[in-house]
């Protein structure tokens, strides 16, 4: 069929033209009346804008035509199916397809070959070939196979040239079997053909069918419509194929002599001008609307032409019309579309895609490079997605390494991860993948059998494979087997009986250390004398060095071999960017190499700082071996038999050698494999030498920490395994040096050994390997060459049906006695490239743990043994007294302090009548001790009845938005200070307390918006306002003592109060005529704050008006020259004023205001900077939550600019960071015995009974904001903000009280806590330091407000680390 056949675009009669037109009227009409909208509105409707799409370059008389022929002109029938289609369409997600391309389909079905363009026939229709033998029935999910049909269908209308309107497809039926046949998915496909692409099959070649394919024919051909079927030719040999296809197009395994189908990938090219496209907004918004304009403007010509006769000018604007929106698709193409095979093939041509990417090259030349990366992250992202293996969701830049340092464990997340996703699954690290695999069989393939491509560990940061400083553990192909034929013969069974003197002397060293401490007879950590032995024992064996340094603790070698374990943050920092960006891991090295040569240069040219700048550990081992070689070249020959001496013995004088084909490795020398040099470079011993060192040190002496730890806790197996060292040798004898071959016969022990190392394998991360080659895992399929695989060994060793029938949780040697899988127990590696010190290793712990079970026993000291061996993150969830009563009374119950009952309530509907429903019952706080209400100092918080409804009043106006919002900027200069705070604090790159700057930071904030009055308190830390009001909170002995008398015997108070006024009045007179006293008489904290405050007022009084829009402001407006105002009636209040309430006064005395000057200082400084203090522990300890906040604020703010004020509406729209903020507040609130109110009349809870006036209702917010009928499903004791998407019953968060007397800056703290963290986490991401940030939060202190002593945290720079 083409566009010249009858009743087709170039050849209609003036019936079917006419159908033509009245099939556009339908059309527009339809969607038209059906949407309720006019023509203008048409592309903007669901079903315009998918028509249009649907016409894409086409012509649209074309595309209307075909479903025109199909429902033999019957425009009513044409119309439904069109509707149809677009329907379909739209509910399909064809466009979101076509946007996505090959990236939505399965890569190893794409690889198959399955289906595939491959030329033209004869008539210049498009063939698309399918292979039916590559199909196999629920080898791939049906919803990739239909997009992969889908996406071909659409790529098909890109290879069609006028005048041709179809394709041929080709069945090769070649080697088909009943597995091939998919009738579902041949129905799908006829059904496109039929119904959504009608009248673009040509022709149907089914190529080579077999017999049982008659039957199957037999059932297809009924779903099929007549004209559809007469296009089926069924193709038996060559020759008949030749009449409809040239050879030229026929694959080669269809005797033709087209190549075989071999997919090409997306470039590196291609994915840059995706990314490029993706990000260009602007032009693809330019696009859209041109091409929006072209479709309403052919629209409504069309719409015109359709409702005429003939009209020559209309048919030449249609015409040109046609053309325009055939050229503004044409500029949409690279928005709406991608490039796929076929274009990197040759077969399609869209020279747009280059035009638009140059157009865009020269817009933005420099964002392109940062948009081409960005790409190519999400590109490697698609590694396991395209080999169908599953894994944790990575995220941008930093792949899963969040989630590894919430676990603080590589190896346990991996082990959660195999319980999720299966034995084999994948993550990245940055954007590297790396395979995790824990099936044994699998695994010896990759260790044993497959070896030749598996020789490689993955390399790892700063290793050089090229340099010469290479040793065995780095090296890879013949390097490293040259390496290891040279050092294997070191630990034979011959050398090591050798070393047995020299081993030996050391644990004799040992055990008089022992000695010493069994004396003391107190516990002690023996941690500390293994890893002196195990380091005297590798350099007295390994090398011949003597260096006492199980006596001498300052020995240098001891101490550079424990410093290599403490890398600093330069060096952790180079690691982690080459870890994310290893595209310039050149550059990381330089600078690795450049911080190495200052560090060693500047203490040598500049002595004085050698105090600061210590010399590198690795680089003094390395020098060390240097010089021992040199020493030993000098001396006579000798009979040592240590790992020096053999390696000297194979030294090369060549500075470097070259091995030819390092990648052919194999298990032994082949004739067409190059002969393997049998030496060492100089180079390569020194390397060597640290590398034992290093391996040999940590390894080993862990190992006996955790059989010791074993030792300690399973007293019977000790005790069996001294039983059985005991049958080798005399227990009286306990200087008895046990033989090579003596401790080789113990089996016990050395079941006992491996059980340890089962159950605690030391360093799993470096047992990985690297293919050179691709490789095939079965039900996997291949995977690509480079890719690095690691093992999870805890999964392996744990594994019940490894290692049963016993649980693998329980330590029993015995297990050791049943033969296990090779790959079972891998702690020391396996295959060809396992530990080549294993064996030393081995011999080293038996003889070590021989020597200390002849003499000792190893007792268990409860929490002191097993503390440093539990290694769970635990959250602090604080659990004072009343919560525990509730659980065990209910939701109502009271307690007495001293003889003053509380009622405690946490039914939260009775809270709501307390709170809200009956509050002028409860308008009033229980009374505190020493608190005075007819006083002249009393502030919002003591006040009740009208004197509170008055003062609060007045107040209120200050924290409306209005007001919030002029107060920005006063909170963004205290931010501003806080924030070069913290640039120091970060240039210093060490973990710091930022509670203290939080302190300083929230009283900055309050004396400036409140009160107007800039401090510098923040950089001052002895500004005396700070000084005065952090001492609040450390009340002397005899407040509290008073206190405490005066909540005992409250009848007494007014007496109490007394006293107390009196020792004031008698300090603050002595430090005034006695100077001598101020030695040790401070001044009272809250009479200094006051004395301020009398003083600011009486500064303002001479000042007169001004325009600042503080809270002293405010109540300066409404300041009384009277003493004390009267408020009549003072528990008689309600909701609203009325007629038989007394006017309300609005006025406040001057001491009313230095009394809520004093209230919301002190209101305002601790419980902020405290909420900001858990806040930041939660961001620190909850590193998934803190990126998503991170990612909320950075779509509000550009995150380049550091310095961007958010302003109060911005700060309010970031729902998540409400939620977080309110989470925390939830799971720590920082003030709850304030929250509680006092009855002033009889009130009755139903089933309980009457409770009498003067009652004091206590919250029990513990109870409340944990309960799980309030909170779930989620588990209130997770951290989940999304929770609070969730509406909740009014009193189920109360950390600010609730009801009219809630807290009265509660808007004012929500907007000062959002702006801090905004500007904080646009910069900085807060680090968990470990043990430093957690101790504080497991002792929290609680007066007034719960608060930890410190928050100990380190900041990263986002800008350095992060997306």
């Amino acid at each position: 069929m083409s566009a010249n056949d009858p009743g087709h675009i170039n050849d209609l009669s003036k019936d079917q033209e006419e159908s033509l037109k009245n099939f556009w009227i339908s059309i527009i009409d339809k969607i038209t009346n059906k949407n309720k909208i006019s023509l203008e509105d048409f592309y903007d409707s669901t079903y315009g804008n998918e028509l249009f799409n649907l016409f894409a370059s086409d012509n649209p008389d074309v595309v209307l035509l075909r479903r025109l022929r199909a429902r033999k002109w019957n425009v009513n029938l044409a119309l439904e199916q069109l509707i149809n289609t677009l329907e379909w369409r739209f509910q399909w997600g064809v466009n979101q397809l076509v946007a996505k391309g090959e990236s939505e389909l399965s890569y190893q079905e794409i690889l198959t070959g399955k289906t595939f363009y491959i030329g033209y026939d004869r008539f210049g229709r498009p063939i698309n070939y399918i292979s039916v033998k590559n199909h196999i029935k629920g080898q791939f999910p049906s919803e990739t196979t239909e997009k992969l049909t889908v996406l071909s269908m659409e790529i098909g209308r890109k290879l069609l040239h006028c005048p041709v309107e179809s394709v041929t497809l080709i069945f090769d039926m070649t080697e088909f079997s009943m597995k091939n046949m998919d009738y579902q998915h041949t129905y799908f496909l006829f059904n496109l053909l039929q119904n959504y692409y009608p009248e673009s099959l040509g022709l149907a070649l089914i190529v080579n069918a077999p017999w049982i394919f008659n039957r199957c024919w037999y059932i297809i051909k009924r779903w099929l419509d007549p004209v559809v079927e007469n296009k089926v030719h069924f193709i038996n040999n060559i020759d008949e194929l030749t009449k409809f296809i040239d050879l030229s197009n026929i694959p080669k395994h269809l005797n033709g002599n087209k190549p075989d189908f071999n997919y090409i990938p997306p470039t590196e090219q291609d994915n840059i001008m995706l990314s490029a496209f993706q990000n260009d907004f602007s032009g693809n918004k330019k696009a859209r609307e041109n091409h929006q304009q072209a479709s309403i403007n052919y629209l409504r010509i069309t719409y015109q032409w359709a409702q005429t006769n003939h009209n020559k000018d209309l048919l030449e604007q249609r015409k040109k019309a046609m053309e325009q929106l055939r050229d503004a698709y044409e500029q949409l193409i690279p928005y709406i579309t991608t490039r796929t095979h076929y274009h990197r093939y040759g077969l399609i041509e869209e020279p747009i895609f280059y035009k638009t990417y140059q157009r865009i090259q020269q817009e933005n030349q420099q964002e392109i490079v940062v948009v081409a990366y960005f790409w190519r992250l999400r590109q490697a992202y698609e590694f396991f997605k395209q080999l169908n293996i599953p894994g944790p969701p990575p995220i941008l830049f930093f792949g899963n390494f969040l989630e590894l340092i919430k676990s603080k464990r590589l190896s346990i997340s991996m082990k959660q991860w195999t319980e999720k996703y299966g034995r084999i699954f994948g993550y990245f690290e940055g954007h590297t993948p790396i395979l995790v695999i824990s099936d044994p069989d699998i695994l010896q393939d990759v260790f044993i059998k497959s070896f030749s491509n598996f020789h490689s560990r993955r390399p790892f940061a700063f290793e050089e494979q090229h340099t010469k400083k290479v040793h065995l553990f780095s090296a890879t192909g013949l390097r490293w087997k040259r390496q290891r034929f040279v050092i294997n013969p070191t630990f034979s069974s011959a050398k090591l009986k050798q070393m047995s003197p020299v081993i030996h002397r050391c644990i004799g060293i040992f055990m008089k250390k022992m000695s010493e401490q069994y004396n003391k007879g107190q516990p002690f950590d023996i941690y500390a004398y293994f890893k002196r032995f195990t380091m005297d024992t590798i350099w007295s064996c390994g090398f011949g060095l003597e260096t006492d340094m199980q006596n001498n603790i300052n020995n240098p070698y001891l101490i550079f071999s424990q410093n290599i374990f403490n890398e600093d943050n330069t060096f952790r920092i180079l690691v982690l960017l080459s870890l994310f960006i290893t595209e310039l891991n050149t550059v990381w090295l330089k600078l690795y190499h450049i911080s190495n040569f200052i560090r060693y240069w500047l203490p040598r040219i500049f002595p004085l700082t050698r105090k600061f700048i210590q010399e590198i550990p690795d680089l003094w081992i390395i020098r060390q071996a240097y010089t021992m070689m040199e020493k030993r070249g000098q001396m006579a020959p000798t009979n040592r038999t240590d790992l020096i001496q053999l390696m000297l013995e194979s030294a090369s004088n060549e500075d470097l050698i070259q091995d030819d084909k390092a990648f052919a490795v194999r298990g032994e020398e082949k004739d067409n494999e190059p002969l393997l040099i049998r030496k060492l470079t100089k180079h390569e011993i020194a390397t060597n030498i640290y590398l034992f060192m290093i391996a040999g040190y940590e390894t080993t002496s862990t190992a006996l920490s955790y059989i010791t730890y074993v030792l300690a806790t399973h007293p019977n197996e000790q005790q069996k395994l001294q039983h059985e060292i005991d049958t080798h040798f005399s227990p009286e004898t306990d200087d008895d040096m046990p033989s090579y071959d003596t401790v080789s016969q113990i089996e016990y022990l050395d079941m006992f050994i491996r059980e340890t190392l089962r159950m605690y394998p030391i360093a799993p991360v470096v047992v990985n390997r690297q293919s050179s080659e691709d490789f095939h895992i079965k039900g996997i399929g291949t995977i690509p060459a480079g890719t690095s695989i690691a093992v999870d060994m805890y999964s392996l060793h744990y594994d019940p049906d490894l290692w049963g029938p016993v649980d693998p949780h329980i330590f029993y040697p015995e297990r050791f006695e049943t033969k296990r899988h090779a790959m079972a127990w891998v702690p020391f590696g396996a295959g060809p490239r396992n530990c080549v010190g294993m064996r030393f290793a081995l011999i080293e712990l038996k003889m070590a743990l021989v020597r200390l079970l002849k003499t000792y026993s190893i007792v268990d000291c409860g929490d002191q043994t097993c503390k440093p061996f539990v290694n769970l993150k635990e959250y602090i969830v604080i659990a004072p007294e009343q919560v525990i009563w509730t659980k065990k009374y209910g939701r109502i119950f009271g307690y007495f302090e001293g003889h003053t009952p509380i009622l405690v309530i946490s039914d939260p509907d009775i809270l709501q009548d307390v709170f809200i429903k009956s509050f002028s019952n409860f308008h009033s706080r229980r009374s505190f001790p020493l608190a005075d209400q007819n006083a002249k100092l009393v502030n919002m918080f003591s006040a009740s009845g009208l004197r509170w409804k008055r003062q609060r009043f007045i107040i209120n106006p200050t924290f409306s938005s209005a007001k919030l919002k002029q107060m920005t900027p006063l909170i963004n200069r205290s931010i501003n200070m806080l924030m070069k705070k913290m640039s120091e604090q970060y240039n210093k790159g060490q973990p710091f307390d930022i509670y203290a700057y939080y302190k300083r930071f929230t009283m900055d904030t309050i004396w400036s918006c409140a009160f107007g009055l800039d401090t510098d308190m923040q950089n001052n830390i002895n500004n005396p306002y700070l000084i005065h009001s952090q001492q609040l909170f450390g009340e002397k002995v005899n407040v509290r003592l008073i206190v405490l008398i005066a909540l005992f015997i409250n009848e007494l108070n007014k007496f109490w109060r007394k006293i107390h006024l009196s020792i004031g009045a008698i300090s603050y007179w002595c430090r005034h005529y006695i100077p001598i006293t101020k030695r040790f008489i401070n001044e009272d904290p809250p009479t200094w704050i006051m004395k301020q405050a009398y003083k600011i007022i009486e500064k303002h009084q001479k000042v007169g008006q001004t325009n600042r829009t503080d809270l002293l402001q405010l109540m300066f407006e409404s300041a009384s020259d009277e003493e004390l105002i009267q408020d009549s009636r003072a528990t008689d209040i309600t909701n609203e004023e009325t007629e038989i309430e007394p006017p309300l006064i609005r006025k406040l005395t001057k001491h009313e205001i230095v009394s809520n000057i004093f209230l919301f200082m002190i209101a305002g400084y601790e419980t902020t900077s405290t909420a900001l203090s858990y806040i930041t522990y939660i961001l620190a300890t909850h590193p998934n939550e803190q990126q998503k906040l991170q990612h909320e604020i950075d779509t509000h703010f550009n995150p380049e600019t550091d310095d961007d004020m958010p302003s109060y509406d911005t700060v309010l729209q970031i729902e998540y960071l409400d939620m977080f903020i309110r989470e925390t507040l939830r799971m720590y609130p920082i003030a709850p015995v304030v929250v509680n109110r006092q009855s002033s009349e009889d009130f009755h809870i139903k089933g309980i009974g009457t409770i009498p006036a003067g009652t004091s209702i206590a919250v029990d917010m513990y109870s409340l904001h944990y309960d799980p009928d309030l909170w779930g499903p989620v588990d209130p004791h997770i951290f989940y903000p999304e929770r609070f998407e969730t509406k909740r019953h009014a009193m189920a968060w109360v950390p600010f009280g609730a009801g009219p007397r809630n807290c009265v800056g509660m808007r004012f703290a929500l907007i000062e806590l959002k702006m801090a963290l905004v500007r904080l986490l646009k910069t900085y991401s807060i680090v968990d330091c470990g043990d430093q940030t957690h101790k504080s939060f497991e002792q929290l202190t609680e007066t007034f407000v719960i608060a930890p002593r410190e928050v100990i945290i380190r900041l990263e720079r986002r800008d350095e680390y992060h997306v």
